[in-house]
């Protein structure tokens, strides 16, 4: 059942059975991120995370010191995306009128790490506050990467500093890395994009409706997720680029036996 979590005219929905996506955030009248309320794939919601990895692995293939990979597909895509808690069901470890604490815990299978993720959301008048956990239960080393994946709406406008992206094949894999501009109001209406932008300094601002929304993130990574065919894009701020399991240069964390990955992730608007 969701959740619903407000202070003042802030109120946020949450949807622990929809993999613990965000469905709703808004002040008064105004959307901040896409509305959801009601679909049935993680896709259509206003905000997923992704981990232990993010993004894809090509094939599902990747190789450690002591071990060749293969995990399946998880969607229609060729490979496996986001990591397994998005397209699961999480338990809530606790709740309160202004914030909310999901829990989901993975054993190992064809990803041979058992691990815990602990997600909460907090609003506050302004803002949503996300954070992300990321634990190791198992006895080996874990490769690791993590991410924040909401929904905004078109048209809209993007401002954010970055340095370069990765650009990709057909099947989205980046292959390339270049130079690239930053983002300044830039009209998003006329991209179409799925790459990953490197040198961000943790803050974005989108310009949309009358609205302005700044996204703070402790990561310094930002995948842009813009298809043509769509009213909608998708700004992620992400530890790693994608297939990091088979590139750990482009971001991977190797996660100890216990140890604890931890990132956040804010929504500030001004209506």
């Amino acid at each position: 059942m969701p959740v619903e979590i407000r202070s003042e005219e802030a109120v946020a929905v949450v949807d622990p059975s929809l993999g613990g996506s965000l469905v709703a955030f808004t002040i008064g009248h105004r959307q901040i991120t896409r509305r959801s309320i009601g679909v049935t794939d993680p896709r259509e919601a206003s905000m997923f995370t992704m981990s232990p990895w993010a993004n894809r692995i090509e094939r599902g293939k990747f190789a450690t010191a002591s071990d060749i990979h293969s995990i399946p597909r998880n969607t229609d895509e060729p490979h496996p995306m986001h990591g397994h808690g998005w397209l699961a069901e999480w338990a809530v470890e606790d709740s309160a009128a202004d914030s909310v604490t999901l829990r989901y815990e993975h054993s190992a299978d064809s990803w041979a790490w058992p691990y815990r993720v602990m997600m909460r959301y907090g609003i506050e008048p302004d803002r949503l506050i996300v954070d992300l956990e990321v634990e190791n239960l198992g006895t080996d080393s874990m490769p690791t990467s993590v991410g924040f994946h909401p929904y905004f709406e078109r048209p809209a406008r993007l401002s954010a500093t970055v340095d370069g992206r990765w650009l990709t094949d057909e099947s989205l894999i980046p292959t390339l890395w270049e130079e690239a501009d930053s983002f300044r109001l830039t009209d998003l209406d006329g991209i179409e994009a799925d790459n990953t932008y490197t040198g961000w300094d943790g803050r974005a601002h989108i310009e949309r409706d009358g609205t302005r929304i700044e996204m703070v993130s402790d990561l310094k990574r930002l995948h842009l997720h813009a298809p043509r065919w769509g009213h909608f894009f998708a700004l992620e701020p992400v530890s790693a680029a994608p297939d990091a399991a088979n590139h750990p240069e482009r971001g991977l964390v190797i996660l100890e036996p216990g140890e604890r990955l931890q990132h956040w992730m804010r929504l500030v608007a001004e209506v």
